[in-house]
């Protein structure tokens, strides 16, 4: 049996020179997750908006509509089961 010739074998990277010439790769950019475009230096915040909303009163009366923990959950539910 013959050794084989020592030419007839791929150098490194002979092969890819011909494969990149047929592959072109070009830059992916993902679209959906694009970020917003910052605010120029020209735009400024709107100022001297104020809410009709009394947020103390708000709140006080969203705690008080919310019923107590116990009700909600009581503590010897475990039991029934």
């Amino acid at each position: 049996m013959e050794k084989p010739d020592t030419k007839d074998f791929l150098k490194k990277s002979a092969n890819s020179i011909e494969e990149n010439k047929a592959l072109t790769v070009s830059s992916f950019k993902y679209t959906d997750r694009m970020k917003d475009p910052l605010p120029s230096k020209e735009d400024y915040p709107v100022m001297g908006i104020h809410a009709n909303k009394n947020f103390i009163t708000a709140n006080a009366v969203e705690a008080i509509l919310q019923g107590t923990i116990n009700s909600l959950h009581p503590l010897n539910a475990f039991a029934k089961n």
